[in-house]
């Protein structure tokens, strides 16, 4: 998790999953069938949160459990442990850090 003024934030992963775990099975499944998002799209934000949206629930649909390889693990573990993790008083700050 990231950390913005003392706060801990969750991930964007996290967050759409925490959604639909609220979503009724039958929710689940339509997401997950839905038309893939149109290449367009695909390098939007709003495109790139549909296409997590709709891989969550197809895992969550055939009872897929995310398993990080070994170097996404290495790399929570060093997030979690303050290696390398840049904290910012907040979002504008962070921004203006990377140049956004």
């Amino acid at each position: 998790m990231a950390t913005v003024a003392g706060t801990e934030v969750p991930s964007l992963e996290a967050l759409v999953g925490a959604v639909l775990d609220r979503l009724p099975a039958e929710a689940l499944r339509a997401l997950a069938g839905s038309e893939p998002v149109a290449a367009a799209e695909r390098g939007t934000f709003v495109g790139q949160v549909v296409e997590l949206a709709q891989s969550l629930a197809a895992d969550r649909v055939c009872g897929v459990e995310h398993v990080p390889n070994e170097e996404t693990a290495r790399a929570i573990r060093d997030a979690r442990a303050g290696r390398d993790v840049t904290v910012y008083a907040s979002v504008d700050e962070a921004f203006k850090d990377l140049g956004i």
